[in-house]
Order: structure tokens, then C-alpha cells, then sequence
């Protein structure tokens, strides 16, 4: 479907006209998806603001964090993390988010 005009206006490849209600449906639908596209457009923008808000969010807590390790006397690099308002150590070897792993016990004599 083309609605632009050719530099070939011969008329022997016109077949007839569209009817007027089709007219205005297929503007009708091409208006409702440009508008779609320009809202698209707008939610773009909102959403790499509201990425921009979470990472100054995640910042000042990181500012915070620090500040109070500080305070605390932890030493830069050890690992820590807040648990009910405490501030706790994470043994070495602990994997993220479980306790810390034992050493394999052997089952046997022979696996010594």
C-alpha cells in the first residue's frame, strides 16, 4: 500500500478508488501508530532516567556503606554486610549468601 504519488501518474495502472471509511480507518491507523512510536520514545527516555536515579541510589548506599565500615573499623576490602542493623564479618570461603564451606571430612581411612 503506497499513498504517495509516483512521477508515472499513468492512468491505466489506477483499478479504483478507495472507499471513504477505509480512508479514514487507514489514517486513523497510521496516526495511532505513530503516536505509539512517540510514546515508545518517551518511555526510553523515562526509563534511562529512572536507570540514572537507581545508580545515584546505589551510590549514596555504597557512600554510606563505606562511611560506616570506616566508622566501624573494618578495613578496606574485607568483606562484610548488614544483617538486622549489625554490621558482620564474612568469613573467607563463605559463598555468596550461605555459610562459610568446611573442609570435606574423609568417609574413610583410605581417602586420607
Amino acid at each position: 500500500m503506497s499513498d504517495t504519488t509516483t512521477d508515472n501518474n499513468d492512468d491505466s495502472l489506477i483499478v479504483g478508488e478507495l472507499s471513504e471509511q477505509a480512508l479514514k480507518i487507514l489514517h486513523s491507523l497510521q496516526a495511532s501508530s505513530e503516536n505509539s512510536v512517540t510514546e515508545i520514545g518517551r518511555l526510553e527516555v523515562r526509563k534511562a532516567q529512572l536507570i540514572g536515579n537507581i545508580n545515584t541510589l546505589n551510590q549514596r548506599a555504597q557512600e554510606i556503606l563505606k562511611a560506616e565500615g570506616t566508622r566501624l573499623g573494618i578495613e578496606d576490602g574485607t568483606p562484610w554486610q548488614v544483617v538486622d542493623g549489625k554490621a558482620r564479618i564474612i568469613p573467607q570461603g563463605t559463598p555468596p549468601g550461605g555459610a562459610p564451606q568446611q573442609p570435606a571430612q574423609p568417609r574413610n581411612k583410605r581417602e586420607l
